[in-house]
């Protein structure tokens, strides 16, 4: 994909270079380099992803961002959901325990981390709460 754009670009701006306007050759490189760039870093964040698991007695989050792992386990009794408005102003969700912090929800909108906030706040109380016989 990148290859054709890159060959058309070239060719097009190959074509003015013939008519005179060699100016353009530097811009149409330029560009190749920008889409070059821009592919290169969709492909290394292609799987990204979060994933929140709440067990019995943990709370497992799993980040892979840019092809690295991240893996941090916290006691459920004691995990905090706490929301902050993040340097942007927009709403961060954190979750906490033992002086340890993790940020969850960067891909969502400013709604979904609220509700998410709401609802992972919501299963990890449960845990507290529930009594058993």
């Amino acid at each position: 994909m990148f290859a054709s754009l890159a060959l058309v670009t070239l060719a097009i701006s190959l074509g003015f270079a013939l008519r005179g306007a060699w100016p353009v050759l530097p811009f149409a490189g330029l560009e190749c380099v920008g889409l070059w760039l821009a592919y290169r870093w969709l492909k290394r964040h292609e799987g990204d992803y979060e994933c929140v698991m709440v067990d019995c007695d943990k709370v497992v989050v799993e980040i892979r961002d840019g092809g690295a792992l991240d893996n941090r386990e916290f006691v459920r009794p004691w995990a905090q959901v706490v929301v902050e408005r993040g340097r942007d102003g927009r709403p961060a969700i954190f979750l906490r325990s033992h002086g340890r912090a993790v940020q969850i929800g960067k891909w969502l909108t400013d709604e979904a981390r609220v509700q998410t906030a709401q609802r992972l706040r919501r299963q990890i109380s449960e845990g507290r709460t529930r009594i058993q016989d």
